[in-house]
Parts: structure tokens; sequence; C-alpha cells
């Protein structure tokens, strides 16, 4: 049978769900247009199904058109198919069509989500309009939809990378008022290093102290942020504030990229200091991670500069 698979939705909604994990979306489109062949009209769900590979392959123009298949073959439509839609276009940055889809669901009654906000939020990120992020979030606020941990964690990059230390204290604070399920590593991480990056960093080293004990993953700008303060306290170059701040950690049997690359990126120009210490690691056993090279090297090329950002961003995965 054509494509192995049997004359039902289900098999077809199966293995378009299937090409979104391959990144596959022109096979998605395939299937869609065997399935209209075998007489067997798309309904909303299998509609969505491939709308979000679309979103995963960042395939925004597609996922625009088939917003307008819905339309011309009478399936109803729902918030779901407008936020998928928003979401292919989070890596291309394009806000304006974000913020028209949002005009477009309000006029069709479609009530916008925690998560079609998330997405707009992340797409003028990636533009930088970090003015329109908030007006967001107060729009959030104002429709009582509460934010979740996607969208904090994102405003919270933003602040680092905007150096918005003000916002950035506002929304810790906010956090903690709502009590909302939050990354606190990532947030905190990300704001501290705002304050850092302002020259604000008595705010960073309170921003710190305020969560201090409290469980949290390890994190490459938390530390950073950690790292730097300790410097400003102590008042001593930055080589030796990190290797200060290691000692206190004893976590050489531990140690990962997000606790070595902040101390050899800390040393700043005396990037010396950091190889000698990676030639001690490697001399006792301890593995030195092609990311840890790596810093090394953006180390030695030139000075440390504020905006490098070594931390990919993670995903915000679609539910």
């Amino acid at each position: 049978m054509e494509l192995g698979l049997g004359p039902t939705i289900d098999g077809f909604r199966s293995a378009i769900a299937e090409c979104g994990a391959q990144r596959r979306w022109e096979r998605a489109l395939l299937l869609l247009t065997k399935l209209e062949r075998r007489q067997l009209h798309p309904d909303a769900s299998i509609m969505a199904v491939a709308m979000r590979v679309c979103s995963m392959s960042a395939q925004w123009q597609q996922a625009l058109h088939f917003l307008d298949v819905l339309q011309e073959k009478d399936v109803k439509m729902t918030a779901r198919h407008c936020t998928l839609a928003i979401s292919a276009m989070q890596a291309s940055g394009d806000w304006a069509r974000a913020f028209s889809l949002l005009a477009f669901m309000a006029q069709r009654g479609l009530p916008a989500t925690g998560e079609t906000y998330t997405w707009s939020i992340r797409t003028c990120a990636q533009a930088s309009e970090w003015g329109r992020a908030f007006s967001l979030l107060d729009r959030m606020n104002k429709e009582s939809i509460d934010p979740d941990e996607g969208t904090y964690r994102q405003l919270a990059v933003l602040c680092r990378k905007a150096v918005l230390w003000e916002h950035g204290l506002q929304l810790l604070a906010d956090i903690r008022a709502l009590q909302v399920p939050w990354d606190l590593s990532v947030a905190l991480g990300a704001v501290s290093m705002a304050c850092i990056r302002a020259r604000e960093w008595q705010r960073a080293a309170a921003a710190l102290a305020a969560f201090e004990g409290q469980p949290m993953e390890t994190n490459y700008f938390l530390n950073l942020a950690q790292i730097t303060v300790w410097q400003e306290q102590k008042q001593c170059d930055g080589w030796e504030a990190a290797f200060a701040w290691l000692a206190q950690k004893d976590c050489l049997d531990s140690l990962d990229d997000d606790i070595a690359c902040p101390v050899i990126r800390a040393c700043g120009s005396e990037w010396q200091k950091a190889l000698e210490w990676m030639l001690a690691l490697q001399e006792q056993g301890v593995a030195v991670t092609t990311n840890m090279y790596q810093q090394l090297v953006r180390m030695r090329a030139a000075d440390d500069d504020d905006d490098e950002d070594y931390e990919d961003e993670e995903d915000f995965s679609l539910s």
C-alpha cells in the first residue's frame, strides 16, 4: 500500500508526527497531499500536527498557509493552531507577524493562552524588541493569564542580553511574590549578569544573597556572576577571584562546563593562568572538554566581550 499506510486519518496523523521528530517538514506536506488523494479530509487535529512539524522546522510561511487552509476547508480553527503559527516565527524574530496573529485571534474570539504569549515574547526577544516583550507580559497580567516558567525564563535571558537590570530585579520580585514554578538558576544568573554588565554589582550581590541556600542547578551565568561579585567584594584580580571561588566549591570530582568555563572566562587577560590550570587538571586525570578549550581560545584571541554568550538557549518545548 502506498507509503505503507492504512487508509485512516490516525495512520496519517502518526506518520506526520514522526516527520516532526525528524525535522522532515517536506515529507509531512507530501503526506497531507497523499491524504487528500485518498479522499480523507484533514481535521483540526491533523492540521495541528502538521503545523507543529512546521514550527519545529521554523517554516512559518507554511504554518501561515495552513491557517488559510483551515478557513478554506471550513475546519474549526483553535487558539492552538495560531499558537503553533506564532511559534514557527520565533527563529526569524518576526514580531510584527506575531502581533498581527494575536490581533487576528482577538477578532476571531480565540483566547490567547500562556503558551501563545510566551512564544510571542520569544519572537520579540529574538528581534531584541524588549519593550514589546514586556508589553506582552503586561497584557498577560491584565488578562489574568499566569506566566509560566518558560515565560519568566525567556524574559530573564532577555534582561541579560539587553542589560535590563531594573526589569530583571522586578522579575525576580514578581516571581517570588507569585510563587510560580521557575528555573531559579537560569533566571537568577541572567538577572545578576544584567546587573553586573550595568556596573551594578552590589545589586547582583544582593540578588544572589537573597536566594543563598536554595537548591538550584549549576548554571554558567550564575557561576560567572558569583565569581564577579567575589572579585568586587575582595577587590582582587579576576583570576584570583575565580580560583578562590573554585576552591570553595570543592568540585573537581564533578567538574563540568558550567563551572569550569566561567572560571576560564573570569581570568580575562590572564588567560595563561587558565591554561596552567587546565594542564594541571589533565595531569590529575580530570577531563578537559572541548567547551573549556573553546572558552580559552576566545580569551586568548581577544579581550573578553561582555556580550559573549557561552550558553546555548534551551528550546522551549511545545506540549
